[in-house]
């Protein structure tokens, strides 16, 4: 009996070793996550053999995967087999990246040679694009939503950066292609911070994760300083956001990036209790009745040649207009699209917006200088 306890003593020592040594290799297995500090949507895994697992969550269902994609190096052979993943050889040489906005995120950090196509040409300004349009060096692939096909089999991308839609059905011929499709489904994470982050994915595609983590850390570091200087404000005025567009108003969702930088901008923004991540749509009506109080406006507007709109010219569009409190004490600040980059730079710089909110909700911060893309009517 006592010789049957004693070997029981030696035995469960090694049992307990010989399991915690499993555990080990199993988590060294499981490899070592990316970290992300906002992003929701969004995860990765860089595994031993020097592949990653990319796991996009589908923003309209939880629980449920948009996307799995395995990135390994060109030329390797990654043992794992995910089932409906796709295989992204990395780094990206030649994309189609068909969203402005990410052509300036790959700009951000030197990549800008590894653009061979671009979609809905006619709409981008930059100027480096339309240089390299004109010289060949990019193609124009027609419509984002029905790209030339003929086109992309002819400049043969390594992969098709797309932004996915909730109930489209897919991305028609493009899918049958046999290029990989990389779904730019930053859009709809719920902070500024979130968003921006998305950085690291793309960065790690192109092969240049070092310039992306620098360039996100460097703009969080900017933004959450701007953020603080807000909080230590005593006032709190109210905004509202954008004009009527054929006879509908669209305004940010409350739980869109826009809301969140307003708050963080030490501003109230009456739909900041709304559950939408993208546009919320009401009447002029609606509009009038709860933000016709509101101190300050700001709207984004498209409008060609040299002059900025002006107070009489959105007094044209609608007499209605004169009725809110921020027109008639001129407090009505306008971005134009057409002049300024507005759309491709504050999704990934989103401390460029929240600086020039603060410096027009704050005027007694001093020392930020001038608005950026808003500027006052007169």
């Amino acid at each position: 009996m006592k010789r049957n306890i004693l070997l029981h003593l030696l035995i469960i020592p090694f049992l307990i070793l010989s399991c915690g040594g499993n555990k080990s290799a199993k988590e060294d297995k499981e490899g070592d996550s990316l970290l992300f500090k906002y992003a929701k949507n969004i995860s990765i895994v860089k595994y031993s053999d020097g592949y990653y697992v990319v796991k996009l969550a589908d923003p309209w269902t939880r629980g449920k995967i948009l996307h799995t994609y395995i990135l390994q190096n060109k030329g390797a052979k990654t043992n794992t087999n995910i089932k409906g993943s796709t295989i992204v050889n990395i780094p990206l040489r030649k994309a189609l990246v068909s969203t402005s906005v990410h052509c300036e995120l790959v700009k951000d950090i030197s990549r800008e040679d590894c653009i061979s196509g671009v979609c809905d040409a006619q709409y981008i300004k930059s100027e480096w694009i339309q240089k390299k349009l004109k010289s060949g060096k990019i193609a124009d692939c027609g419509n984002s939503i029905s790209p030339n096909i003929e086109k992309i089999i002819e400049i043969s991308p390594d992969a098709i950066l797309l932004s996915p839609m909730q109930n489209t059905g897919g991305y028609g011929k493009v899918e049958n292609l046999g290029i990989p499709i990389i779904e730019l489904a930053d859009y709809m994470e719920p902070t500024a911070l979130g968003r921006a982050e998305w950085i690291k994915f793309y960065a790690l595609l192109f092969g240049g994760l070092d310039e992306g983590l620098h360039f996100f850390d460097k703009m969080q570091e900017s933004y959450l300083s701007l953020k603080e200087k807000a909080s230590e404000t005593k006032t709190r005025p109210t905004i509202i956001m954008d004009k009527q567009v054929n006879g509908i108003w669209y305004l940010p969702g409350g739980k869109s990036t826009i809301s969140q930088i307003l708050s963080d901008a030490g501003t109230k923004y009456v739909y900041a209790q709304d559950k939408s991540v993208g546009s919320i749509q009401k009447s002029f009506e609606s509009i009038l009745d709860s933000n016709g109080n509101s101190d300050i406006w700001l709207m984004r507007y498209f409008k060609t040649g040299d002059k900025p709109m002006s107070l009489k010219e959105l007094a044209t569009e609608n007499k209605g207009y004169t009725m809110f409190k921020a027109y008639r004490r001129s407090m009505v600040y306008g971005c134009n699209t057409a002049t300024y980059s507005f759309f491709e730079d504050t999704p990934f710089r989103p401390d460029l917006l929240l600086k020039d909110i603060i410096i027009i909700a704050h005027p007694e911060i001093k020392g930020l200088g001038e608005t950026r893309y808003f500027k006052k009517l007169k």
